[in-house]
Formats: C-alpha cells, structure tokens, sequence
C-alpha cells in the first residue's frame, strides 16, 4: 500500500541550450574573445529547489546495513520520521513480504501509515482556508514527506502571517497535527495559465516519425509540479543535442521561468528475431472463418500450406493495407504473401491486444521441450509511457517450422501468455 500524494507531480526532464552574449572586441589585443557560455533556455528540474519546510537530511538510526536494499529503506524510514535502525528495518521488511507486499517502495507497516500521512479532517480544513482566505496567492497544497510528512502549502505572499493563522484553526489544533505555510514564487494561477501554454505546443507536434520514433523535440508531458513549483515538461532530446526545441518552446512561453525541462532519448523500435518476418499488421481480431471472434488474450493460429495460407491471407489481411514501411509495428503490409518459402517457413496469425501508446510486434516464436509454444511480443513506447488500455490487433508473419510444433499437435498452450492458445488453421 503506497501513500497518497497530494501535490500533482509531472515527470521532470532536463535540456540546457541557449545563447549568450558574444562580445568579439573585448579582448585587448585586439584578437576576437571567446563566447561566453550558453545559459540555459529553460532549467533542469533536477536543478529546481524543492519548496520545502526542511532542510538537510535526516540520519538513520545507527549505521547503515551492508544490504542496499535495506539501507535504501533505512532511509526512507528515516526521512518519514520512522525507526531505521537496521534491525527494526529487516523486520518491516520481512513482515511485509510475509503479506505480499513489497516494501522496498514504502517500507512502511499497516499499524505506522497513521504517523506518515496526516488527517483528512485537517486535509480538507487546510482546503477551505486556501479557498477562502489565499486567492490568488495560492501556490498548493501537498504532503512534504521530506519534512516528515507535514502537511504543507505554498503561497506567494506572507507565508509566517498564514502559518499563525492556521495554527489556530479549530480542526488544526483539535488534531495536534504539524502544518508548514513556506513562500512559493509562483502561483498555482500562474502555473495553470503556462501548463495550457505548453499542452497547446503539444498539439501542434507530429510525435512519432516514420522511422517508428519519437520527433526530436516532442513533448510528451506537461504537470503541474507542486513540490517544484514549476510546469514539468517532459521533452524528447533534440537529435543535435544543442537543445533547439528548449529555446523554441522558451520563446513561445510567455514566462519560460515557470517551466522546468527534463529530457529522454527515445527507444529504438523494435525488430523481430531472426527467423521471424512480419508481413502485415492489420487493426482488430478480424472475422475469421474457423477461429473465435472472443480472443480471451492471444492467440497464435499456425498453418502447414500454401493454399490454407492464400485462404487466411485473404480473410485476415485482405488487399487493403497502406505500405507499412520499415519498422514493423503500426498497421501495414511490409511483405508480399508470396515471399513465404513454404518448405521452411510456415505461415501464423497472432491476434492479440496492445497499449494505444505502445505499438506492439511479434518478437520470437520457439517450441518448449513439453511442446508448449513460446510466444514473446515487445512493446515500443516512442513517448515513454504506455497507456493501460487493450486495443486489439492481428498480425500475420512468416516464420521458420522448427520453430514450431507440427500442426497436429496443436491446439496447445501458449508459454507465459494468461488464457493464450496456439491453434491450427484451419
């Protein structure tokens, strides 16, 4: 069980670009000085300072245990306020796996998560004083678990005036519960006002290229960073690496000190074993004479000839598909039928589900030792992210017969695929 985050996060990027002010007749003899240094078009957010009521780290109790991982959650422990010592913290860790729950993330017991996470009844106190009494002076509201998870909110104007104030709220004092009021130097308004800045931009941008990866300079994120006080974007690093995107979106911004930048080389998509070609991709499971049109998750259909292949071909992929290109992932056709070498390829039909964010191919194909196939599919997130959605899709490709078992023996179970068969056709 994790903890609940108030403040609302974005993924934080960093680019560094921009242009000084060269000054080629400083020198004095006369020979032209170098440049100054570019500044940066937009911060790093892991430049940004956290708008926080505490400083410095909190030790642990004791010395560090030689396991990382136990060390890592000493840690934790240690900066929530917690018992860190070594001892204590294998036992936490030890009952929480003994529950089924992993502590590494928040090593954190049932009977402690009421010392970590403040009350509602403050929560939703501190709420209606920044609705009624900040305004426009607002900066958020969040959990500062650096501060030992004190219940914290920003405002751009008399912070310690605010924090009296607050102090002698009926529900603050009932509950007996730290509140911190710091100085934020923007405005929960002002950083609305630049987050739909940004989101604009992104609906302007063409996203993913034809060679199947994210444009240079894409953005793919903007949140609001509470912590930070700052618009997070997220933004695919520039193929030149001089940062041009960062300076581009700096001078669109009206106020590009509100944003922070964080950026990420975006994955190369991916190709199919050796063994493995794709032909075509097509949207849906299709209607297919012989095969379910309820595919629980997958399902790979195998074929042993030519003239059952010709039939499915013309039932499942059709004449239809646009050229698909190079990288074998959105739908298209990449390989005439007629390229399959029948005496040792076959042709298969995968119908599957995919990420609307994550285009998904047929990786690899084996046969297990128990006769049980073995499926792999690799996801590509152009954008860093895949959505949780299930879309599916059909996939028809030629691969190598000894990677398969004989048709005869199938239907059997697909290897490490929940409810997934593979199947002769027809």
């Amino acid at each position: 069980m994790g903890y609940p985050l108030l403040a609302s996060l974005g993924a934080t990027v960093v680019v560094v670009a921009g242009c000084g002010d060269p000054d080629p007749d400083a020198a004095s003899d006369g020979s032209p000085s170098p440049s100054p240094s570019p500044e940066p078009a937009i911060t790093a957010c892991e430049d940004v300072e956290p708008v926080s009521s505490h400083d410095g780290e909190v030790p642990v109790d004791g010395q560090l245990d030689d396991d990382p991982d136990v060390a890592q959650a000493q840690e934790d422990r240690a900066r929530l306020r917690l018992d860190s010592d070594a001892e204590t913290t294998r036992q936490v860790l030890d009952e929480l796996a003994a529950e089924g729950r992993d502590g590494l993330d928040h090593p954190v017991l049932m009977e402690e998560e009421e010392q970590v996470n403040p009350s509602e009844e403050v929560r939703q106190g501190l709420e209606r004083y920044r609705e009624t009494e900040l305004g426009e002076t607002d900066a958020g509201l969040w959990i500062d678990r650096d501060a030992g998870g004190v219940l914290t909110i920003a405002t751009t104007q008399d912070a310690a005036g605010h924090e009296e104030a607050i102090a002698e709220l009926d529900v603050v004092a009932e509950h007996d519960e730290p509140v911190a009021v710091v100085e934020a130097e923007y405005s929960s308004e002002e950083l609305d006002e630049a987050q739909a800045e940004v989101q604009e931009l992104m609906q302007e941008q063409t996203g993913v290229g034809d060679d199947g990866r994210a444009e240079p300079g894409t953005i793919t994120a903007a949140g609001l960073d509470t912590v930070l006080n700052r618009v997070s974007v997220t933004m695919v690093d520039d193929a030149d690496g001089e940062g041009t995107a960062a300076v581009q979106l700096a001078d669109t911004v009206d106020d590009a000190d509100l944003l922070c930048l964080e950026t990420f080389e975006p994955p190369e998509p991916p190709q199919p074993a050796d063994g493995i070609r794709i032909l075509a991709k097509a949207e849906g499971h299709g209607d297919i004479d012989g095969l379910s049109d309820d595919v629980d998750f997958a399902e790979l259909a195998v074929l042993d000839d030519a003239d059952a292949g010709a039939d499915l071909w013309e039932q499942a992929i059709g004449d239809d598909l646009l050229d698909g290109g190079d990288v074998p992932i959105e739908p298209g056709l990449y390989e005439d039928l007629d390229t399959v070498d029948w005496d040792s390829e076959t042709l298969v039909l995968w119908r599957s589900g995919e990420s609307g964010s994550c285009p998904q191919l047929l990786a690899d194909v084996a046969v297990t030792d128990d006769g049980r196939v073995d499926v792999v599919t690799d996801d590509h997130a152009p954008m860093g992210d895949c959505t949780a959605d299930y879309n599916p899709y059909r996939m028809a490709a030629a691969v190598e017969r000894d990677r398969l078992p004989d048709v005869d023996e199938m239907p059997t179970e697909l290897e490490g695929v929940p409810d997934g068969d593979a199947v002769a056709w027809p």
